[in-house]
């Protein structure tokens, strides 16, 4: 649809007629990073990965005290490899938001990494509430392939995005690297 006034006129009258989106609650989004911190953990075992939950500074949105507005950390031997933010927001304008991040950031030098060491890359996972949820009544990820599925997409298309737009020959070798792990990383069915 075009931008012209009338089509903005329709889409506000359609707006005003959608059911309003609830927001997910803290709890439930805490939950949600726990599910897909899990998840990775899991589906990549045996590969000397473990994904870590951020700290709170990390985690914080204030970049003046050293926050990078991410929710998990992917180590791989013992190193950070990926900064992962999770969201559970099913508001378009929110999720435009946490892709706005991404294109701001899309590689990230933590505070445990050393100046020389090159920062790595930053993705964005969205997972629909109502799959944590049902999760949670019957934790088995055998039982929901759909989670990782997600998942791994979604990490998937980030490193894709940000291995396109840097000019960095490192940056792009550290989402290439990832992008391989990923997709050795088969599916849910153990």
């Amino acid at each position: 649809m075009s931008s012209n006034p009338e089509n903005s006129y329709i889409r506000n009258i359609d707006n005003r007629n959608l059911p309003p989106r609830k927001a997910v609650s803290e709890e439930l989004a805490r939950k949600a990073e726990g599910v897909i911190i899990g998840c990775l953990n899991e589906q990549l075992k045996g590969k000397n990965i473990e994904v870590r939950p951020a700290t709170p500074t990390e985690d914080s949105g204030h970049k003046d005290e050293g926050g990078k507005q991410i929710d998990a950390v992917l180590n791989i031997a013992g190193k950070a490899g990926m900064c992962i933010q999770i969201t559970t927001a099913r508001d378009p304008d929110v999720q435009r938001k946490k892709l706005m991040q991404l294109k701001e950031n899309p590689f990230v030098r933590l505070e445990e990494m050393k100046r020389e060491e090159t920062p790595i890359p930053k993705v964005v996972v969205s997972i629909n509430p109502e799959e944590v949820t049902s999760f949670l009544g019957d934790s088995s990820f055998s039982k929901h392939p759909q989670i990782w599925a997600k998942i791994k997409s979604d990490i998937t298309n980030s490193l894709l995005y940000v291995l396109n737009i840097t000019k960095n020959e490192k940056e792009k070798a550290k989402a290439q690297e990832l992008l391989i792990l990923l997709a050795d990383s088969g599916t849910t069915e153990h």
